[in-house]
């Protein structure tokens, strides 16, 4: 399937023998390439326009010729797209939190007295129960055949008051906020549940720059299921091409956020995410190496 770059416009696809022209051609399954890259697969001809100006290119032309239909598209510049708002994710993005659960872990570990703080550590991350989930204390302490429900629920509070007063801001982030706030309408879009997300937030003094707060249990699903992010764009009132994405996570933030069509920051000062090591940060649109890119790149859409 040949493609040829005219300048900054690109004729993409072949038409297969044998069709002739319509509004709508079904059973046409085109690829469209900008370079030589695939980015997207249509079924209708319709669908084929529809959804590439919505991946952001303007079809210009399309004509016909015996054997093939060619699209004629041009990629919309940064100055020419307009964005209305601005999705953060929470934590490793706008708080460090790995290090807060840690230190959690090492709390916990110092009351009950016995084990390490990396084999606790080891239960969060199982996948069993969910990533906060209280639950992965209670195997712990029954593995080590040390549980009773006394020790649990001192275990539990330890857990929660060390983790969230050793929660910190990640420098610039509040500068960042408050010029954001002043031109877009700010989300938080997290995997962590409705109590946790607000006491974070309210902890860091950071809950009244966001218009919308999207935590797992409000829709049901988590990153990189498209539903919360969905519903906060929603919320927003904001289209996704009209919307940046800010997230530590390739998989669950910016993955989830070019499918949607959306802008995609990706935030590697926060990236703790080791079981990404597969993942390409060249996914993202842009990168940030700090809290003060996010702004940097945000001027590039006036």
């Amino acid at each position: 399937m040949a493609w040829e770059n005219w300048g900054h416009h690109t004729i993409i696809d072949r038409k297969p023998s044998g069709f002739e022209w319509y509004e709508e051609v079904e059973n046409l399954s085109p690829k469209v390439y900008i370079g030589n890259r695939i980015l997207v697969e249509f079924y209708t001809l319709s669908e084929y326009i529809s959804r590439a100006v919505y991946r952001h290119l303007d079809v210009y032309d399309v004509f016909r010729s015996q054997s093939e239909v060619v699209l004629m598209v041009e990629e919309a510049t940064s100055s020419e797209r307009r964005i209305r708002a601005v999705i953060f994710d929470l934590d490793n993005t706008l708080v460090e939190f790995v290090e807060a659960q840690i230190r959690a872990c090492e709390a916990v570990i110092s009351r009950v007295g016995e084990g390490s703080c990396e084999e606790l550590i080891r239960y969060f991350l199982r996948g069993k129960h969910g990533f906060e989930s209280h639950e992965n204390i209670a195997d712990y302490l029954k593995d080590r055949g040390v549980y009773s429900e006394k020790l649990f629920q001192e275990c539990c509070e330890v857990y929660e008051r060390v983790k969230l007063d050793s929660l910190w801001v990640y420098e610039g982030v509040r500068d960042v906020l408050e010029k954001l706030k002043r031109k877009y309408r700010l989300a938080v879009v997290t995997d962590a549940e409705n109590g946790h997300a607000m006491s974070r937030l309210e902890k860091a003094g950071l809950k009244d720059y966001f218009d919308v707060i999207v935590s797992a249990d409000m829709t049901g699903k988590r990153k990189p299921d498209p539903v919360p992010i969905i519903f906060a764009l929603e919320k927003l009132g904001a289209k996704p091409e009209e919307a940046v994405i800010v997230g530590d996570s390739l998989r669950r933030d910016i993955e989830a956020g070019k499918k949607l069509g959306m802008v995609t920051i990706y935030s590697a000062y926060g990236d703790r995410n080791f079981a990404e090591s597969g993942w390409s940060k060249e996914l993202a649109d842009f990168i940030a190496e700090k809290p003060e890119d996010i702004l940097r790149i945000l001027e590039k859409f006036g």
